[in-house]
């Protein structure tokens, strides 16, 4: 997907997914690999240097280059393997370490919902884009990398506080709701079952 992107392509769901599956597999099947905090602490440290990297001088390009514009995001998407390694060997840390922190923790507990809030391709097309518009006339092309930086923290902050507010108030009913609607899909699937199997 990296090497092509216009014919192999991804989204943040499955590579969230797809991380996860593979770092519990290497934590049931490869232990020694999996314990090795020194590589994976090289591992992070060279993916962030990789990806900032490739990022700066995109973008730095693409500012000053005419003709180089389009190119300024190339590499800022999930295919890239300095973001998927980065993913990995801080999951890989994480895991490796034991500590208790009740903000880290609350917040840990809500990453899906924070995914949901401002990663959908409804906010996306929409109202992401209008922001980006907004700040990129508000404050110039010259400070697009720090306004999106501050965007970007901004949003993660909303997301937080609208997945808090989501867990303390609608979960309960909407776990109960999911729970009933997976239960006649249950049983709706072995009545199915039932009559090809008389068949």
């Amino acid at each position: 997907g990296f090497a092509l992107p216009n014919i192999f392509e991804t989204n943040y769901l499955v590579m969230f997914v797809v991380i996860h599956i593979i770092i519990f597999y290497i934590k049931k099947y490869m232990s020694n690999f999996y314990e090795n905090k020194k590589l994976h602490t090289i591992v992070l440290v060279v993916s962030i240097i990789g990806f900032v990297g490739t990022i700066v001088v995109l973008n730095y390009l693409g500012l000053r280059v005419s003709g180089l514009e389009e190119s300024m995001m190339r590499f800022s998407n999930l295919q890239n393997p300095f973001t998927v390694l980065i993913a990995f060997s801080s999951l890989m840390l994480a895991l490796n370490k034991t500590f208790y922190n009740k903000v880290i923790n609350e917040i840990s507990i809500l990453t899906l919902y924070i995914y949901v809030i401002h990663s959908n391709v409804i906010f996306i097309n929409t109202t992401g884009v209008e922001i980006a518009g907004y700040l990129l006339n508000r404050f110039g092309v010259d400070n697009a990398i720090i306004s999106t930086l501050l965007s970007s923290i901004v949003l993660f902050m909303i997301a937080i506080i609208l997945a808090f507010v989501y867990q303390k108030t609608l979960e309960k009913l909407v776990n109960k709701l999911s729970t009933k609607v997976s239960d006649c899909y249950d049983k709706l699937l072995d009545k199915v079952i039932k009559i090809f199997e008389h068949q």
